[in-house]
């Protein structure tokens, strides 16, 4: 009967995800991904995403596509069936790793209810997707790094809990390299170390639970071989990006010493008015976040006024650590999805602190209860229904031009071939016949593979519509005239182009 009611918060998950599923997705991050992870499957490489990097979810976005091609058993290759049918394919890749996830986190619920023999213990668990507002439309709706992430970091807290909470041994693995010499490592070094590269290979955010293990593995050579499995994981999960790790150095280096997001602002390391106003806006969307982290530290607390540095405290003082590194990070570029990775260690924390506090049996369910409606209360309107993003009708009196995130399943198309080095451009215009779409950041016209003039288009058609989102007008201003029709509909005037002559 216990195996039974662990199902009910992944039932809950998967019904909840399926009645409010999206039908379109959109351009940015999924088109990111989608084509990445097609590049891969049809064709071997090439992969053009680095800044995430995100490299483990083109490899399992381009399997999945390729079992899913298998399956449909059509006439049109790969590359072109998922070209025409871009949404069905996204569609089923979310689908597949929710599904992976909430399996998962079954697993996760048994693994507590086998270790500490309490139900309650492993609801508590089962509940770390509603710890953040950000993880629903993240981790179930979208194709971008932050399934992986939540599914990784789920073994990684199961696999730290076991090994130095409840000091159970993964056994050795033996390397004979000499006659009778040989070395043994630890398992937990060679799990921990792999699946640590492989979450720094999908986001680099991670980064501060690498101190979780460093501050318990003991000694230094077991601490050393550790950063070499990872690193080489990483390396190995990195791959098929090895000829863009200059890039992604210098990306990596741009954040850290500038002090806005993906390395813009002044140099620095932070800006502390950004601080200030993103610690707000923490406040107001992830306030469960910041209740547990604030717990922690009135535990922490009231352990060194008592004097009381046992194991509760040490693994207490670690998990902050690392949680308030990860704050950090996302303060310093604020974007509530950023704080994933530390959810399942934030489950950590409550689990440490409801021991250590000695409750009653119902006094704990209580609590336990309590926690979990809360966080569900905090997620009562996430996955409200979302609007189809491409159901828009274009003016059909002149000529078109759609730019990012614009209500257009084509630049969708175009956004997702740009960042995998338009390795698709010419099967797109075969497909899709000419279409033409503006950059806002290089401010030029472009067809799939080439600029164009704005006097081209004129000479093809006197009335030229731009589709931009408004902000982005005000943000990167065009060098054209441009006049208002309706929420994100411009028409450029057609006075003088000299400004674009090239």
């Amino acid at each position: 009967m216990k195996y039974i009611l662990l199902l009910i918060i992944p039932v809950v998950i998967i019904l909840n995800v399926s009645y409010n599923n999206k039908t379109e997705f959109a351009q940015d991050p999924n088109y990111i991904y989608l084509f990445n992870g097609l590049n891969l499957a049809a064709y071997g490489g090439p992969v053009g995403q680095y800044d995430n990097p995100g490299t483990p979810v083109s490899i399992l976005a381009g399997l999945i596509m390729k079992v899913i091609h298998f399956v449909r058993n059509t006439e049109n290759d790969l590359a072109t069936d998922v070209l025409q049918n871009p949404q069905y394919y996204t569609g089923l890749i979310i689908w597949i790793l929710t599904i992976v996830n909430c399996i998962l986190i079954f697993f996760l619920g048994l693994f507590i209810l086998k270790t500490t023999n309490e139900l309650m213990y492993s609801f508590l668990f089962q509940a770390i997707p509603f710890f953040s507002k950000s993880t629903v439309p993240w981790c179930f709706q979208t194709l971008c790094p932050e399934p992986l992430l939540l599914g990784a970091t789920i073994i990684l807290s199961g696999l730290f809990l076991w090994k130095f909470y409840f000091n159970k041994s993964f056994g050795v693995f033996t390397i004979r390299y000499y006659k009778d010499l040989s070395i043994n490592i630890d398992r937990f070094i060679i799990y921990f170390g792999i699946l640590m590269g492989f979450c720094l290979a999908t986001k680099i955010n991670t980064l501060p639970i690498l101190l979780l293990p460093l501050f318990f593995i003991p000694g230094i050579v077991n601490k050393f071989i550790f950063m070499i499995i990872t690193f080489f994981s990483f390396l190995v999960f990195t791959f098929p990006i090895r000829h863009l790790y200059k890039y992604m150095i210098s990306w990596y280096l741009g954040i850290a010493t500038h002090t806005e997001i993906y390395g813009s602002g002044d140099k620095g390391f932070i800006d502390y008015n950004v601080i200030s106003s993103n610690f707000l806006m923490m406040v107001k969307k992830e306030p469960l976040i910041l209740y547990i982290l604030g717990l922690t530290a009135i535990i922490l607390l009231k352990q060194i006024l008592r004097k009381k540095y046992d194991i509760n405290f040490k693994i207490l003082s670690v998990l902050f650590m690392v949680q308030m590194g990860d704050m950090l990070m996302v303060l310093k570029h604020f974007n509530p999805h950023y704080f994933i990775p530390i959810l399942a260690t934030l489950a950590l924390n409550l689990f440490i602190i409801i021991k250590s506090l000695n409750l009653s049996g119902y006094l704990r369910s209580v609590v336990i209860i309590a926690i979990i409606v809360f966080a569900v209360y905090l997620n009562k309107n996430v996955t409200k229904y979302i609007p189809e993003l491409y159901n828009k009708e274009f003016p059909a009196d002149g000529i078109n031009i759609t730019s990012y995130k614009s209500k257009s399943p084509m630049y969708a198309l175009k956004f997702g071939d740009d960042r995998s080095v338009n390795a698709n451009s010419e099967k797109l215009k075969t497909i899709y016949g000419d279409q033409y779409f503006y950059d806002i950041w290089t401010r030029q016209f472009v067809t799939w593979n080439d600029t164009l003039t704005l006097d081209s288009l004129f000479r093809i058609n006197n009335k030229v519509y731009l589709h931009a989102i408004e902000v982005y007008m005000e943000e990167w201003k065009p060098v054209f005239e441009i006049t208002r029709v309706s929420e994100d509909l411009f028409l450029i005037n057609n006075s003088d182009t000299s400004a674009l002559k090239k």
